[in-house]
């Protein structure tokens, strides 16, 4: 599984925040990749019919960004 750290993982936080997929503020600095953020990519994969295992892969971040 691709896990994000760091900036990337506060990327990944705040925009599933952005889709309404995480609740609270948005991050600065780095962050980890947690279970609270593995549950939020889970939502996000089964909204847009993907295998749902929690992994940042290609479609996942695609989605994220749009």
């Amino acid at each position: 599984k691709k896990r994000m750290e760091g900036d990337e993982g506060t990327q990944l936080k705040n925009s599933l925040s952005d889709k309404g997929y995480l609740s609270g503020k948005l991050r600065k600095g780095t962050y980890l990749f947690d279970e609270e953020t593995e549950k939020a990519v889970i939502k996000v994969q089964k909204s847009i019919g993907i295998d749902a295992d929690g992994s940042v892969e290609t479609q996942t971040v695609y989605f994220l960004k749009k």
